[in-house]
């Protein structure tokens, strides 16, 4: 988790990004603060991109919840966010998911693709929750 604070890295987004990918992949739960920190850090761009889905995993989160909340607004990880949101699954996030705009043409693909799936899953889980 260091790498992300080194300041000479900062600007290296492929290789933060790799190691993003590497964390998610090994799943570390006990740095939960650091990734917020991290995923926070809007001078790290897209290269938060696999540690914002990870904080999904920390679904009895409520700082992970506002932290993927106030994330819908930046643009580098805004697919990202789309998706941690979906997998964290809380129906609370349904208007701010509908009030996300996304990108338009194949740059938006992503974003689009999230944001249907994951108003279509936490809609499913509202109805059920009614039943």
């Amino acid at each position: 988790m260091s790498l992300f604070t080194d300041n000479d890295l900062i600007h290296v987004h492929k290789f933060l990004w790799a190691v993003g990918n590497a964390i998610y992949t090994i799943a570390p739960r006990d740095h939960l603060d650091d990734c917020i920190a991290i995923c926070k850090d809007r001078r790290l761009g897209s290269s938060r991109h696999k540690l914002i889905v990870h904080l999904s995993r920390f679904r009895k989160s409520e700082e992970v919840f506002q932290t993927l909340l106030s994330l819908l607004d930046d643009e580098s990880v805004r697919g990202a966010a789309l998706e941690a949101m979906k997998r964290y699954g809380d129906i609370r996030a349904i208007p701010a998911i509908e009030r996300t705009p996304v990108k338009d043409g194949d740059e938006g693909t992503y974003e689009r693709h999230q944001k249907i799936m994951g108003l279509k899953k936490l809609n499913e889980k509202k109805n059920k929750l009614r039943r």
